[in-house]
């Protein structure tokens, strides 16, 4: 590993350290400051960590709904968490990991309540029939205090003002209902949640752009196409216009509180 690597890896330590309670080596307490200093990498970690609260005094518990082959809780736990998780995927259920993950939705954990400090829905309510139902779902097994983490996209983009039907975002037939801030917000609200704010993450539009494009002119976003120079440029544009006005950025990202 060179160097720069090295002191990279021991300044990412000292944040992960310092805001979500790894003990990850070796670490730098200056990871910090340098967090702060370069934003860019900062939204980098917090995306991978979602965000994540701080953790209760006595411990605390989080819950991924569409957990995946649970590379987030074991992220989470290593920041000293318990963690559940849920997926559809029966294989998700399947994976040998030493804690829990239940093969279905939220609806595994009918007749439970206020079990979990955070809950994750990464790219997941845009996939199921009902989703205020879910949200509600995730506000009784908060407990009082607690947080919901989600993201998904954004119909209000300015990726689908421009590929409207060739939007990446869109994925029919596998998104159901797609939010705008407006209405995520107002979900949100009737799920019970009183206190959301925005969260940040690495900028999405070029690779939004790229893989609406592909789909656009037929063909694998996989391939070794070049997109267009103006394309590049029109992304860029884009991202800054997002920067700007949030509502515009290519997901959406928010926190609630119970």
């Amino acid at each position: 590993m060179s160097p720069f690597r090295r002191l990279r890896r021991r300044l990412v330590n000292g944040y992960t350290n310092w805001r979500y309670a790894t003990k990850a080596r070796p670490a730098s307490p200056l990871g910090v400051a340098a967090a702060f200093a370069a934003p860019a990498l900062k939204r980098v970690i917090d995306r991978q960590y979602r965000h994540l609260p701080r953790r209760p005094e006595g411990g605390g518990r989080v819950l991924d709904v569409g957990c995946g082959d649970g590379g987030f809780l074991l992220l989470a736990r290593s920041c000293g968490w318990a963690v559940v998780g849920v997926d559809p995927d029966a294989q998700a259920a399947s994976h040998d990991l030493d804690f829990e993950i239940g093969a279905g939705g939220i609806e595994y954990l009918d007749g439970e309540s206020e079990l979990f400090d955070a809950i994750t829905l990464n790219h997941v309510i845009e996939h199921v029939y009902d989703p205020l139902n879910v949200l509600r779902r995730c506000y009784g097994l908060l407990k009082k205090g607690g947080q919901l983490w989600l993201e998904t996209p954004n119909i209000e983009s300015l990726g689908h003002a421009k590929f409207k039907s060739h939007w990446r975002g869109l994925e029919p037939p596998r998104h159901l209902v797609l939010f705008n801030a407006r209405s995520l917000q107002f979900a949100l609200t009737q799920a019970g949640f009183r206190e959301s704010r925005r969260q940040t993450r690495p900028d999405p539009t070029l690779g939004m752009f790229r893989h609406s494009w592909a789909i656009e002119k037929g063909i694998s976003s996989s391939a070794n196409a070049a997109p267009p120079k103006a394309l590049r440029l029109a992304a860029l544009w884009a991202a800054v216009r997002a920067a700007l006005f949030p509502r515009m950025k290519e997901f959406l990202v928010l926190a609630a509180k119970k």
